[in-house]
């Protein structure tokens, strides 16, 4: 315990620090000495970009342009979607899905019946 409370100071030698500073020396010499790099940092890029953005968005907005005008359909009743057939459902689905055409447009059944196999509901 008493080596905890009165810990043995180490004086550095003469010899020791003269190594030491050669050494830092040397590693300063074989630094290269030219202007800085001229790369931007990350930090200052996305900060950039982020400016940009919103300055962006900001005049879009004042301007009233909406970038999905395109999307729009000029017939109220029109929907647009696609389907991908990379994308489909692992477990039995209906074959069929009955609708019928009533004066106000189109009506789905209320219940589809399960295909074979699925117990689920």
């Amino acid at each position: 315990m008493t080596e905890l409370s009165n810990p043995p100071t180490i004086e550095p030698t003469h010899e020791w620090l003269l190594e030491q500073r050669d050494q830092l020396v040397r590693a300063i010499e074989a630094a290269p000495l030219g202007a800085p790099s001229r790369r931007p940092s990350r930090r200052l890029v996305l900060v950039a970009a982020a400016l940009v953005l919103v300055v962006t968005g900001s005049a879009l907005a004042a301007t009233g342009v909406n970038i999905l005008d395109w999307l729009r359909s000029s017939n109220p009743g029109e929907a647009r979607f696609s389907i991908d057939d990379s994308r489909t459902v692992k477990w039995p689905a209906p074959e069929r899905f009955r609708a019928t055409i009533r004066a106000t447009g189109v009506s789905r059944a209320p219940r589809v019946a399960p295909a074979r196999g699925n117990t689920s509901s």
